[in-house]
């Protein structure tokens, strides 16, 4: 799951328990988490979250959050990513996207049938800066491959603030133009949805999105590294449980909507799961060298009560990073 939780615009303190109502309904294995709040040396979102959903939690502040601060007038709240996990998180890793203060946060979740490296991100949100996007998505893509490697094929999560069909997200993809790592691909997780929805995450059919003028959009991604032994993933609606039972279907939490997808239990059923004769010739470990591409590669562990700067796993085991994210 994949979802922007709105930092703290708006009416934050009631949408909490809303966050909460509908991350128990959807029951996610692994959830990926933009515009998290966190107060300096004090409680922040990713922790009070896990710890009363029972989950595994990791978080990244923005290193530069000077931008969404001065729209609430409150220096001392920082702003950023967060993955929550049904399973230990084990080491963490962040990278640097450069831009607004973006960042990629990355967590090896130690599941059952081995690790998996998952990965949440927010790039630039400015209509007009799809080449700001483009180059974040330069570095991003070198930091997924290169901590993607294992069994199990790394799992990208994100506000991207970009359509499909826009330059930054084929070039995430690497399937629609040339790869950015050469032989990493990664699938959208939607493009296995039956069609019978738009997949909207920025649907002015909510409130919060309709006084901004712009059109509806699906801009909210989960991604999955295309292997030759396939790693296809079905989605359910974009819209949470609870708003599914309702006549709207609709979701008004925030202005994003949760984007979901659901591993399968025989991910190599149809045709399209055999996107290439060669599926890994090059070897993925050796992505090209970025020089930004993991300035904090070396994001230490901290306790549940530990409020240090860098990467911090909390309670049921979640962290804290140096780098910090909104739209």
């Amino acid at each position: 799951m994949s979802w922007n939780v709105w930092w703290r615009f708006g009416d934050w303190r009631a949408r909490h328990g809303a966050i909460l109502a509908t991350l128990r309904a959807e029951r996610p294995d692994v959830c990926g988490l933009q515009e998290v709040w966190a107060v300096r040396d004090g409680e922040h979102q990713a922790e009070l979250l896990g710890r009363e959903l029972g989950m595994h939690w990791a978080y990244s502040p923005s290193p530069r959050p000077g931008r969404w601060q001065s729209r609430i007038g409150d220096p001392g709240i920082d702003f950023g990513n967060a993955i929550l996990s049904r399973w230990p998180i084990g080491a963490t890793t962040i990278g640097d996207l450069g831009g607004e203060g973006r960042t990629v946060l990355h967590a090896r979740v130690d599941a059952p049938d081995g690790p998996i490296p998952v990965f949440t991100t927010h790039l630039d949100s400015s209509p007009a800066d799809s080449a700001g996007r483009c180059a974040q998505v330069e570095r991003l893509l070198p930091f997924v491959a290169a901590h993607g490697a294992g069994d199990h094929p790394p799992v990208l999560t994100g506000d991207f603030n970009a359509e499909p069909d826009s330059d930054e997200v084929r070039r995430a993809g690497g399937h629609l133009t040339a790869p950015i790592v050469p032989g990493f691909v990664l699938v959208d997780a939607w493009r296995y949805h039956d069609g019978t929805e738009p997949g909207w995450t920025w649907d002015r059919r909510n409130p919060h999105v309709a006084g901004h003028g712009t059109p509806n959009a699906r801009i909210d991604y989960i991604m999955v590294e295309l292997r030759g032994s396939g790693a296809a993933a079905s989605t359910g609606s974009t819209w949470p449980a609870p708003a599914r039972t309702r006549a709207s279907g609709r979701q008004t939490t925030s202005p994003w909507s949760p984007t979901c997808a659901e591993p399968r239990a025989e991910p190599r059923a149809e045709p399209r799961a055999e996107p290439r004769a060669e599926p890994r010739a090059e070897p993925r470990a050796e992505p090209r060298a970025e020089p930004r591409a993991e300035p904090c590669a070396e994001a230490r562990v901290a306790g549940r009560g530990s409020r240090a700067r860098r990467a911090m796993v909390g309670p049921t085991g979640g962290r804290h990073g140096d780098d910090r994210d909104h739209r």
